[in-house]
């Protein structure tokens, strides 16, 4: 079984029925922590993958990996130096 099909079952597990349980979040956290950009599809320089930067160019893009009705698996590619707003998505979880 690929990473990206362990990390969707562990996470298939670990927010069943929109529940949380935080032994299977440590789990889910191991397996992204292995994941690798060709894991994915991905060239080495993921930022590669993003357009062209320019003045107004978006500090990230994202992969969506699967929309579930549990949960939705989404890669964010932030460009060097650039950062996301902090920010609450209340009942969200995100692992990097």
């Amino acid at each position: 079984m690929s990473i990206v099909q362990q990390i969707v079952k562990q996470a298939a597990a670990t927010f069943a029925g929109h529940s949380f349980d935080a032994a299977g979040f440590e789990k889910l956290t191991a397996l992204v922590n292995q994941l690798k950009p060709s894991d994915v599809s991905m060239p080495s320089d993921p930022e590669s993958a993003l357009a062209k930067p320019s003045e107004r160019a978006a500090p990230a893009g994202y992969m969506e990996i699967l929309d579930h009705a549990d949960f939705t698996c989404v890669i964010f590619l932030l460009r060097k130096g650039r950062a996301i707003p902090l920010h609450d998505h209340p009942g969200m979880h995100g692992l990097w």
